[in-house]
């Protein structure tokens, strides 16, 4: 299962008029193994063109729907779904410490 777990915008207070411009996004994707439970995650910073009066969103008017596309564009272009998957699949072969019952604290009533 994938989901995107960070949508962090970064902005400049005002550029050519514009107040609060979003110049960059951070995408972060966790991937998650159903089964397993063992997860990966992946970010990037993805620089966003200069908006221009026409197309110009105010921060406050950014909607999920707007992240999200920019996310799956950056994951699709990247193949991050699959690459994911590939190390949560190789991540199930290694060994991984775990403490004897003997070792594990005792908890009092």
């Amino acid at each position: 299962m994938k989901a995107f777990t960070r949508l962090e915008a970064r902005i400049i207070p005002e550029k050519d008029g514009l107040k609060n411009v979003v110049t960059e996004l951070v995408v972060g994707m966790t991937y998650t193994d159903d089964d397993s439970g063992l997860s990966v995650y992946r970010d990037t910073l993805v620089s966003l063109p200069a908006p221009d009066e026409a197309d110009f969103i105010a921060f406050d008017d950014i909607d999920e729907a707007w992240c999200l596309s920019i996310a799956d564009k950056v994951a699709a272009d990247n193949d991050w779904e699959t690459s994911m998957a590939a190390e949560v699949e190789a991540a199930k072969s290694r060994p991984i410490s775990k403490p004897f019952s003997f070792q594990e604290p005792k908890v009092e009533a």
